[in-house]
Order: structure tokens, then sequence, then C-alpha cells
């Protein structure tokens, strides 16, 4: 009889073992969160002030080009006429009506020569180097003031997505020192206050899961902060920031999901940070900004890949 019974047990237990992993499913990746669409124009906004000012210090450092000598050759041009026309009327004073009519035709294209000289030409280059660098003034506090909007829309959503106080008050000192500094045409002043919003906004970006982009911002805040502290002749600031873009990258590199053909991508990244680390030695800024050129193109292809 327990023969039986322990026949019995073993049976039900095997049966129950076997249900249990026929329902087994395999691991899913977990679901990412969505991310708020004003904070990822936030970034944005805060990627392409840089890149704006970049191009107005280069456009700055443009020696103004020769001016164009189409205005002095219509006033030559004037000169010329009055003098023929001059020349004539004084051929022409002794043969009667005729020449008087002829002389009167050489004043008057002479004085229409003149005014060809004299009347407004185009802008000079120094002038037209002016006007384009107001422009990318003029363009770049539009995106500061789409930045305010931006925040407007998504300060709320911070606070109930549990954003740290402490962030939300820096975001909002960078925010409004970013703005004085546009009005008083500060570059430097103006790229430093927007790589620090985008630090900040990595606090709030690393609040929606399984997302790679609060770690992506981070490293490219570090390497952009490497040339606007050694613009600034903060060096030491600037190893700092390569010591911290190093360790971003380690940590982008736990999160990220690359697929086994990819994953040499952050390997290049990582020797092209050590590069940037190693050119600070130079001290020289254009082989600096070279440098991290580099580095942010290998991280935009991780990013690409992660997404």
């Amino acid at each position: 009889m327990l023969f039986y019974l322990s026949l019995v047990l073993v049976l039900l237990v095997g049966a129950s073992t076997a249900c249990g992993r026929g329902e087994q499913r395999p691991a899913q990746q977990e679901k990412k969160e969505s991310i708020p669409a004003p904070l990822m124009k936030i970034v944005e906004n805060s990627q392409a002030i840089i890149e704006q000012m970049e191009k107005l210090q280069q456009e700055e450092q443009k020696p103004a080009q020769q001016q164009d000598q189409g205005g002095g050759q219509g006033g030559q041009g004037g000169g010329d006429g009055g003098g023929q026309g001059g020349g004539q009327q004084g051929d022409q004073g002794s043969r009667g009506d005729a020449g008087k009519m002829q002389s009167s035709r050489g004043e008057t294209g002479g004085g229409e020569g003149g005014q060809g000289g004299e009347g407004q030409g185009p802008p000079s280059p120094e002038q037209e180097k002016r006007q384009k660098i107001e422009k990318m003034w003029g363009d770049t506090l539009k995106t500061v003031e789409d930045t305010h909007k931006q925040w407007n829309d998504y300060e709320n959503t911070a606070v109930k997505d549990n954003a740290r106080d402490d962030s939300i008050r820096k975001f909002e000192t960078h925010l409004n020192s970013l703005t004085v500094a546009v009005n008083q045409r500060d570059p430097l002043a103006v790229m430093n206050e927007a790589n620090g919003m985008s630090l900040v906004a990595a606090d709030f970006l690393a609040l929606y899961r399984n997302n790679p982009d609060s770690d992506i911002v981070r490293v490219r805040h570090y390497l952009q902060q490497t040339c606007i502290d050694a613009r600034q002749d903060k060096w030491d600031n600037a190893r700092r920031s390569v010591s911290s873009a190093k360790q971003a990258v380690g940590k982008l590199e736990q999160k990220v999901k690359l697929e086994e053909a990819d994953r040499g991508l952050i390997n290049k990244l990582r020797l092209s940070v050590d590069n940037l680390g190693s050119a600070m030695e130079d001290r020289d800024l254009d082989l600096l900004k070279i440098k991290k050129d580099i580095a942010l193109e290998n991280l935009e292809e991780v990013e690409k890949k992660a997404k």
C-alpha cells in the first residue's frame, strides 16, 4: 500500500514540475519609458546653442573679404564722362549752336557719371560680416526663448515625476544666466551655461528608465566642457572634464544595448576620449577641438545604434 502511495506522489510531483516548465516564458527586455517631448527639445536646444556659438566664434575670427571695387569704378567712369564733356565743350565752343548743343550733352554726361560714383553702394565686407554675426545672435536668442517655453511645459511634469528640487533650481539658474549671457553677447559664457543646462537635463532624463539618453548627454557634456574650460584657460578643469568623460563612457557601456557587431563602437569612443586627454598636453585649442569633434562623432554613432 505504501508503495502505491509513494508512486502516486512521485507522479503528481512530476506532472506539476512539467506544467510549471511549460508555463515559463523567455525573459523580455524591460520596456523603455517615454521621455517627454519638451525635455527632448530642451536637450536639442542646448546642443544647438553651443554649435551656434562655435560657428559665431569662427566667423568673428575670419578676416573681412577684400572690398569690391565696383563703386569706385563707377565714380571713375563718372569723372571720365565729365572730363570728356568738358573737353568737347572747349573744342566745339567756336562752332556755333551745334557746338553748344554738343557741349551741353557732354556736361550732362559728366554730371550723371559723377552721381553714379557718389551713389550709395553695397555694404562693405566688414558690414556684411557684422550683419551675419548679428543674425546669428538673433537666432540664438530665439532658441533661448523657445527653451524658456519648453521648460514652462516640462517643469510641472518634472515635479510629478519626482525630479529633485535641487535639479530644478539649477536648471532655472542656468537658463536665466544663459539668457543674460546672450544679451551681453558673451559667446563663452553662453556655451558654459548651455552646457551646464544640458548636464542638469541629464538628471531629468534619468527619471525615465531603460533609456541611454541620460548617459549619452553626460558624455557629450563633459567632452564639450573640456574645450569650454580650455578656452577660458582653465586647464585643470579641462583635465577633470576629460576624466569625467571617461567615467561616463564606462557607465554608458554598462547601460547601452548594442548588437555584437556594433560593440566595437564603444571601444572607438573610449579611444577617442583618451586621445582628447592626450591632446591636453599641447595646450593647442585647435587641436583640442579636432579631438573633441571626433569623440562627439563617435558618440553619435553609439547613440544611433543604441536607439
